[in-house]
């Protein structure tokens, strides 16, 4: 478990690059509906459970959106870039920590990546540009990771907004 009582984690925000026409902007991200224990739309995240941050990342994509290992382009941790949160009083004891810290990474799958949703914590996902991904997300703290690792793409692949 992390410091201060929060239970280490990992998020993904999920993107592929594809090759539209020069007005269409070229990058989209993947929001998931959340059924399991809330309803909303949320980034990919899970716990650390003492493996790697990488590793437990790669066995959230697998685990809740069946990404395979080969269809990762990239997978880079945004350094300084965390989505912590406390937990409502009642989940508290359920999971014996207070909240939880999850590590953001940036995550490349490759163009038309098949997912394949869990059915457990979620129900859906949808494909998106960065704008729409925001207003849909449910937390202020998935919509700043959201922007932060968009602008630092863009920034690193020369893409500009659109």
């Amino acid at each position: 478990m992390a410091s201060e009582g929060f239970r280490s984690g990992v998020a993904g925000i999920i993107w592929e690059r594809k090759y539209f026409p020069q007005e269409i902007d070229p990058i989209r991200y993947v929001v998931f509906h959340r059924i399991n224990p809330w309803l909303g739309w949320s980034i990919l995240k899970g716990k650390k459970g003492g493996k790697t941050e990488k590793r437990a990342l790669i066995d959230e994509l697998r685990q809740e959106a069946r990404i395979k290992y080969r269809d990762i382009l990239g997978l880079e941790r945004m350094d300084g870039l965390r989505i912590k949160y406390e937990f409502p009083d009642a989940r508290e004891k359920a999971y014996k920590c207070i909240g939880q810290n999850h590590q953001v990474f940036s995550v490349q799958v490759r163009p038309d990546t098949p997912i394949r949703v869990d059915h457990i914590e979620h129900d859906s996902y949808y494909w998106t540009w960065a704008e729409k991904a925001k207003r849909m997300l449910r937390f202020e703290e998935h919509k700043t990771a959201l922007e932060k690792t968009d602008e630092y793409i863009r920034k690193k692949l020369g893409i500009r907004k659109l």
